[in-house]
């Protein structure tokens, strides 16, 4: 064998050694470095993505609102993606908007490597199996073509009531970065309710590992009682007690009574009983949206009281509906927040079991400076269970000298046995190496 081929075989060798380093290096150490992903939720109300950021090279990534805890970018569509059903535009009409202004936000060599999640709630879950399969294709197959992040199939679905509930839990403990004790979460949405907190039943648990510690959940969702969805339940009545009084449509006269809009709402047995035997000595509960708009409008505290909650909404029911008007300049969710306070306050005391005096639910809509809702607890959810990318480091510079270091080795071995050659000591066996 000639010095030349030797030079060439080991020259090969290297370089398998190298391509070696390089995979298992990405396989063992990972991509490390921040990373970036956008949750959308597709709920029956509308349509909001969420954008995150994380650093990888934490234990438990710490998942956190981008650009900045405080500011976190949440772009909005009115548009809930259930409305596809009946609208082919619906689709590009909702996602054009956010892809366009998400993609300014994440940094532009980021974009291609950060994963779109669209998670459909309610809305979709009470569609037919048919229209719920063509609406995720649909938009799977459009932001596939016309946005710049990695859009995978699996990533693009209807998640269950039980994981809505379960992400709403975990969103709550990360935000108040708290381990024990625990707060239970509820989430009253347009067309569901979600509740979750942690247990000792024996059915509807989770187990739930958060950050190396593992909790048992009770989590269930009531569909068709988010409160668009229960409103349905009443506009058959003409004369109804749960709209202001003078206010006039076509089908409905409101004649605006607490009272006998909370009979009306029990009439039609749209309140669950005893949601969980534990809810009544569970204490501390966070209620997001629907919770959240209601205490806000009627003005009043977080962590209010039942019976502070009735008040404000015995006194909105009673009122002229062209005072209300005025009042609130034409608010185009008005006329029904008599409804709203009537429901939300009997599905807490009937419902939970909750005293009226007593506060067990702080109605929030952010926490800690963050948007409170299930969005940042499914993404907790992805980056502590996703696989890894393989082929991708931001930061490449600890592989690079790796990988010089294996090679310089090998050119210092060969230099060794060319200078034994010289003194009479190399021979054909050289080529066994490889």
């Amino acid at each position: 064998m000639t010095i030349s081929n030797e030079i060439i075989d080991l020259a090969l060798l290297s370089f398998v050694l190298f391509q070696l380093v390089i995979f298992f290096s990405f396989h063992v150490f990972g991509y490390k470095g921040i990373h970036y992903g956008i949750m959308v939720d597709a709920g029956s109300a509308g349509t909001r993505a969420h954008v995150f950021s994380w650093d990888s090279n934490d234990k438990y990534p710490h998942v956190k609102p981008y650009p900045d805890w405080h500011k976190g970018a949440v772009i909005k569509s009115h548009t809930p993606l259930a409305k596809a059903a009946a609208d082919e535009n619906a689709i590009p009409n909702i996602f054009h908007g956010i892809i366009e202004k998400v993609s300014k936000i994440i940094p532009a060599e980021f974009l291609p490597k950060t994963k779109m999640y669209i998670y459909a709630t309610a809305g979709l879950r009470m569609l037919s199996i048919t229209s719920q399969g063509e609406i995720i294709e649909n938009t799977f197959h459009y932001l596939s073509e016309n946005s710049p992040f990695k859009i995978l199939r699996k990533n693009v679905r209807i998640m269950s009531g039980a994981e809505e509930a379960i992400y709403g839990w975990i969103s709550v403990q990360h935000l108040l970065n708290r381990t024990e004790p625990t707060c239970g979460s509820i989430d009253m949405g347009g067309a569901s309710i979600q509740v979750a907190f942690e247990t000792k039943e024996k059915k509807n648990l989770h187990r739930i590992l958060l950050n190396g510690k593992a909790y048992t959940i009770f989590g269930t969702s009531m569909l068709g009682l988010g409160v668009n969805q229960a409103m349905k339940r009443i506009l058959h009545l003409n004369k109804n007690p749960c709209f202001p009084s003078g206010y006039i449509t076509e089908s409905i006269e409101g004649t605006g009574s607490f009272e006998k809009c909370q009979d009306l709402i029990k009439s039609i047995d749209i309140i669950p009983r005893d949601v969980s035997n534990e809810t009544r000595s569970i204490r501390n509960f966070y209620g997001m949206a629907s919770f959240y708009y209601t205490n806000e409008f009627f003005g009043l505290i977080e962590n209010s009281t039942i019976d502070q909650l009735i008040s404000s909404t015995v006194d909105f029911c009673s009122s002229n509906w062209t005072y209300l008007n005025k009042k609130y300049n034409s608010n185009p969710f008005l006329k029904n927040y008599c409804f709203f306070g009537s429901f939300q306050s009997t599905f807490l005391s009937d419902g939970f079991g909750f005293d009226f005096s007593r506060s067990f639910v702080v109605k929030s809509g952010m926490l800690n400076g963050a948007e409170l809702s299930w969005a940042i607890g499914a993404m907790m959810k992805e980056v502590n269970s996703a696989k890894v990318d393989p082929y991708y480091i931001p930061s490449y510079m600890p592989i690079i000298e790796m990988n010089l270091f294996v090679f310089l080795c090998f050119v210092i071995h060969y230099l060794k046995l060319k200078i034994k050659g010289k003194n009479g000591f190399l021979s054909t066996r050289t080529s066994k190496l490889l």
